[in-house]
């Protein structure tokens, strides 16, 4: 593939980015890129708290849209856009690199042609630094990111978990704001049943530093 063209509101940063590229479309305006024939597909890589317009605007148009995750910050947005999509079968995908890992492909068909045996039980478990916090002014806001460690960034754990385990019967969590001055949690631990009976405990944490 080719990178066609990239849109952003920031003018430094469009003009940085298309000049360390060598992209022959730099717009502050992403309709432009959707009007264009030469465009198949359009990324989204906004805060998740402007997904929503982007991806209903490049589905009309008839592109194909990688949005990054989450989604949208909340369920009923997420809903919204799924419902919507479905006028357009197949063009919609959210951003879930780790299913594509070679581990876990090799998981996945080891879990398909039973070599694993029953899954009883399982952890996830993820930490990180929380320096990119002030660079990324949305990080931990409910209405752009639609939380904190859980929703930006165990969201890939959590997405794994399902993918293996199946669908969740019960959850049992608890999460708080410990270390970092933000809206959202910087901290959960979870357990979860799932209906074929294995059960997971997981947790995720961004500190200082």
């Amino acid at each position: 593939f080719q990178i066609i063209g990239i849109a952003d509101t920031d003018e430094v940063r469009l003009r940085q980015a298309g000049q360390k590229h060598f992209l022959p479309v730099s717009t502050k305006n992403y309709t432009e890129l959707l009007e264009r024939p030469d465009i198949d597909i359009i990324d989204i890589c906004t805060p998740p708290g402007v997904h929503a317009q982007i991806v209903k605007d490049a589905l009309q148009a008839g592109k194909y849209v990688i949005s990054e995750k989450p989604l949208a910050p909340n369920l009923a947005e997420i809903d919204e856009l799924i419902a919507f999509s479905e006028q357009y079968p197949g063009r919609l995908s959210t951003v879930f690199q780790r299913r594509y890992a070679t581990d876990v492909e090799k998981l996945m068909r080891q879990k398909d042609d039973e070599s694993l045996g029953q899954l009883i039980g399982g952890t996830f478990n993820r930490t990180a630094r929380g320096a990119f916090v002030k660079a990324a002014k949305n990080w931990g806001s409910w209405k752009m990111s639609g939380g904190g460690t859980v929703m930006t960034q165990f969201v890939h754990e959590l997405d794994l978990m399902c993918l293996v385990y199946g669908e969740p019967e019960s959850v049992s969590a608890t999460m708080g704001t410990v270390h970092l001055d933000i809206e959202s949690e910087d901290a959960f631990a979870a357990t979860v049943r799932f209906k074929e009976g294995a059960i997971v405990a997981c947790s995720s944490s961004t500190g200082v530093g």
